[in-house]
């Protein structure tokens, strides 16, 4: 799959509100490779579906990795969103 296609930002996005952390670290790790201003974009008009993924990633972190991750912030998944939103701000 193309990350740097349009049409990526939210099978990319939800992928991250999915509870294996193994995808969440892949995502995590190609965000740097992004098109900032395409994710960014996509942030802005999904608002409402990002707070969304990032309330289902918070649960599974809580739920499943939290002692792995003791930092929620280090949540890979978290960590990967947090990063777009703020391209988004």
């Amino acid at each position: 799959m193309n990350i740097k296609s349009e049409r990526a930002p939210p099978f990319v996005a939800a992928l991250l509100g999915d509870y294996v952390v193994e995808i969440a670290d892949v995502i995590a790790e190609a965000v740097p490779g992004f098109d900032q201003a395409l994710y960014a974009n996509f942030v802005r008009e999904n608002r409402t579906a990002v707070r969304a993924i990032r309330a289902q990633a918070t649960s599974y972190w809580a739920a499943y990795y939290r002692d792995r991750f003791p930092e929620k912030r280090d949540y890979p998944a978290l960590r990967a969103l947090h990063e777009m939103e703020t391209w988004a701000a």
